[in-house]
């Protein structure tokens, strides 16, 4: 069977999900595709680079907006490099919209697909060019397609290590009809995040497991801070309209929980809720409500879902805190799994992997120091390499936060020490900058901040600063795992973990209160003018003026955040 990569712009998805690919597959081609088959938490470069190595061909869907993509024109010329004459064919340009395709594109043969009224002539002359000349196969039924969107779960590294245990009881999860949903519960930076991708990642080579829906959301992209007000507004909306309910605004937030429980046990369910602690209440915010949810739309779901007899799916969820709404079904429906530090063998290869290196005690007591904490190792390990070349005895220069008893304290140490070893540089005005925010950051806010004048401490770094110097640190800030990688769905947005962001948050709120303070007053102005109408209709188009009430209040504007936005 033939194994087809196709290239596109996101623009065009709709077209490529719901027309193109279904006729390939029906024509008996193996389709590869970046939103269902790309590695989570794989670099998109690798992702790309794996996709072209094994595949036959690669359709290049040519629209105005794919020439605009860096990621696209990469993917053709990985493959033009190992063809550069178009002698074996492994390029086929598609053109879908009238544009000026790059001239060395001009040597493959082009499908015209410009006239839809064409477009099954022109696809039945693809697929002979292709050598696809046997029977098409019937048109699967949409109720039988495989419905997969990951796209919202955070990225993570690439290197994984141990968690054997855990991998496997989430497979006998998935395999027993009896348990509904899995809590996964850790402090933060332990992995509970890498070790659900790398999951998932192993569940995709074996098609999900015959699941019909495999759908993933992240909550912390509406904010990480814990105690914070939160909602699962968004996610109910979203969600209930991916799985085909015809009115999802519609309804109490009860009804709507109900009514995504019935949607989700209808066919064999594969449900990720990842970072659920935003909605919780954290311990001691309320007297008896630890861990308690704080949406009534969740907590209905999630009830219901958990309800007996046998269901063909699972939930599994993700959170620094139990979620005692469930404690009744603790055991029976739903299992908790307590995600404990790194195993001192598993620490001891993450650490050597990083480029650690040292006698074994000296790695092992590394380990033992850092409470096997994951992130606090992977910070560890990238600064002992880049900053020592790699001597794990040079740790002892990294100061002890004595008085520090919070989770994530040893990864705060080496945060510490990056940030006395970046000294006054892009980087850490990048930081800084990220600490400003409690969720994932578009460029267009942050380009806000990068405006003049510049804002002392905050953004005086990156005054004038040439685009190639930009990614320079970007990249920098990536390899030393304090930025996340680039995510190949949105490659506009900087995101990191959220230690990483409250650390550099509360550092600058706390040593610079000025800066912090004009860096939230620009952000309120910038979100309280990015909506084009005055009054917007749907909750998507409201959230920048949410995040301009959240800005304005801590840059102490509250009168005129109150009078100008929530108001109105």
């Amino acid at each position: 069977m033939k194994r087809i990569f196709i290239s596109y712009s996101h623009q065009d998805r709709e077209w490529v999900e719901n027309w193109l690919m279904p006729r390939l597959e029906d024509a008996g081609l193996e389709v590869c595709i970046d939103f269902r088959d790309f590695e989570v938490g794989i670099p998109s470069l690798v992702n790309m680079e794996r996709a072209v190595d094994t595949c036959d061909k690669t359709l290049l869907v040519l629209t105005p907006k794919w020439l605009e993509s860096q990621w696209t024109n990469f993917e053709a010329l990985m493959i033009q490099t190992e063809d550069p004459a178009g002698l074996k064919g492994r390029i086929l340009p598609l053109m879908l919209e009238k544009c000026e395709p790059p001239k060395r594109l001009a040597i493959f043969t082009h499908a015209d697909f410009t006239d839809k009224s064409k477009w099954d002539t022109e696809l039945a002359r693809l697929l002979k060019h292709m050598g696809v000349t046997g029977p098409v196969r019937k048109t699967v039924k949409d109720s039988e397609k495989q419905k997969v969107s990951l796209s919202k779960l955070p990225t993570t590294g690439t290197d994984f290590f141990g968690r054997t245990k855990q991998l496997k009881e989430l497979d006998q999860a998935w395999e027993d009809a009896h348990t509904h949903i899995v809590t996964l519960i850790a402090w933060g930076g332990v992995g509970k995040s890498a070790l659900v991708n790398h999951w998932l990642n192993l569940m995709g080579r074996s098609n999900y497991c015959n699941a019909r829906n495999v759908y993933g959301w992240s909550f912390y992209s509406q904010g990480a801070e814990e105690g914070k007000q939160a909602s699962a507004d968004e996610f109910m909306q979203e969600i209930l309209k991916w799985f085909g309910d015809p009115e999802p605004g519609e309804g109490s937030a009860v009804e709507k929980g109900r009514r995504l429980a019935n949607l989700v046990r209808q066919e064999r369910t594969l449900l990720i809720l990842d970072g659920l602690e935003p909605l919780q209440y954290p311990p001691g915010e309320v007297h008896g409500f630890d861990g308690r949810l704080k949406d009534q739309g969740l907590i209905t779901f999630l009830k219901e879902l958990a309800g007996g007899g046998e269901q063909a799916g699972l939930c599994v969820i993700t959170s620094r805190e139990p979620v005692t709404d469930l404690a009744n079904k603790m055991g029976f429906t739903v299992k908790e799994m307590q995600l404990e530090r790194l195993s001192m063998e598993t620490g001891n290869q993450l650490l050597k992997k990083l480029g650690a290196y040292g006698a074994e005690k000296e790695i092992n007591k590394a380990v033992e120091e850092y409470d096997g904490h994951a992130l606090a190792l992977t910070l560890l390990g990238q600064y002992i390499k880049k900053v020592y070349d790699g001597d794990i005895r040079k740790r002892d220069r990294i100061p002890r936060l004595t008085k520090e008893r919070r989770q994530g304290r040893h990864a705060r140490r080496v945060m510490e020490a990056y940030e006395r070893w970046l000294g006054e540089t892009p980087e850490l005005n990048i930081l800084r900058m990220m600490g400003l925010f409690d969720r994932p950051v578009k460029m267009g806010a942050i380009n806000a901040l990068k405006a003049e004048p510049a804002i002392p401490g905050v953004t005086d770094k990156l005054r004038e600063i040439a685009e190639d110097d930009w990614q320079f640190a970007i990249d920098n800030l990536r390899a030393a795992s304090l930025l996340a990688k680039k995510d190949p769905q949105k490659p506009e947005v900087l995101d990191c973990h959220p230690l990483i962001r409250e650390h550099f948050g509360d550092k600058l709120r706390k040593k610079n209160p000025k800066g912090w303070k004009e860096a939230h007053k620009r952000l309120y102005h910038y979100y309280k003018d990015l909506p084009e109408k005055e009054y917007p209709d749907t909750l998507e188009e409201m959230e920048p003026l949410f995040a301009a009430v959240a800005h304005g209040c801590r840059a102490k504007l509250h009168q005129e955040a109150l009078d100008d936005v929530y108001w109105k």
